[in-house]
């Protein structure tokens, strides 16, 4: 991606920061050019991978376009103090392996570090107490965000709350987080029928019942042969009876 000075971006700050080496590739595919951002994990991501980050919630990366969403000073300022050489210094002081699962780093105590060490520095708030090795890759537990709330900015405070002013929000990083999530939903619903269809075992369910309709079929078609061979005997018993008795009845007269 190049990064003269063009104008294109939203911010014009974008023009030096992008002009760094680190900040020209996505942080977590390393291939393919940035052009989006997670403000409070303050990296630079590309399209696909920003996608992937709208499905964890904004306390967890909040996401804009570099090119289309307008930015304030307060969410430049997140850049301006982080960018992906700084957050990858710290996984590599970490030995974080490359193939951790981007959910399970983003989650973890130590990117939640990272985000809040972020805004200290930009607040002057002092540094914070670094996690242990050891658990460094368990799961914190986030700020659950209200859910009527439509549209996100970044406070002045360095907070991620409700903004309704339209200068300042990211329409396409909300609706792809919408869309995201109700992808994921769908999902997981379509794997659970999938499941529990599997589990019911119907072709063998089917094969069992229909067999037991043929046996007890079986069993009635017997139980009427044997109850017609014995009314056949009690006719035939019965007819020569009658034959019998009107014999007599002639023989008297």
């Amino acid at each position: 991606m190049e990064n003269t000075a063009n104008n294109s971006y939203s911010h014009p700050e974008f023009d030096i920061l992008l002009s760094e080496i680190e900040n020209q590739k996505c942080f977590d595919c390393g291939n393919s050019p940035t052009s989006w951002a997670s403000v409070n994990n303050s990296i630079y991501l590309c399209m696909d991978c920003a996608g992937i980050h709208r499905g964890f919630g904004v306390n967890i990366s909040y996401i804009r376009s570099n090119l289309i969403d307008k930015w304030n000073e307060t969410q430049i300022s997140f850049l301006k103090v982080g960018g992906n050489k700084r957050l990858r210094d710290l996984l590599n002081m970490y030995e974080i392996p490359k193939s951790t699962r981007v959910d399970v780093i983003y989650n973890s105590k130590l990117i939640n570090y990272h985000r809040n060490q972020i805004k200290n520095d930009i607040t002057n708030g002092g540094q914070l107490i670094m996690p242990n090795i050891e658990d460094c890759l368990e799961p914190f537990e986030p700020k659950i965000q209200s859910q009527n709330k439509s549209f996100y900015s970044v406070g002045s405070n360095g907070d991620f709350n409700d903004d309704r002013n339209k200068n300042n929000v990211g329409y396409f990083s909300y609706f792809g987080s919408v869309l995201t999530n109700a992808y994921e939903k769908s999902k997981e619903v379509a794997y659970n029928v999938k499941d529990k269809v599997k589990d019911m075992d119907i072709g063998t369910k089917i094969k069992q019942t229909g067999t037991k309709t043929f046996e007890v079929l079986k069993d009635t078609s017997i139980v009427v042969k044997e109850k017609g061979g014995k009314t056949v005997e009690v006719l035939r018993d019965t007819t020569s009876k009658v034959v019998d008795k009107s014999i007599r009845v002639g023989v008297r007269k």
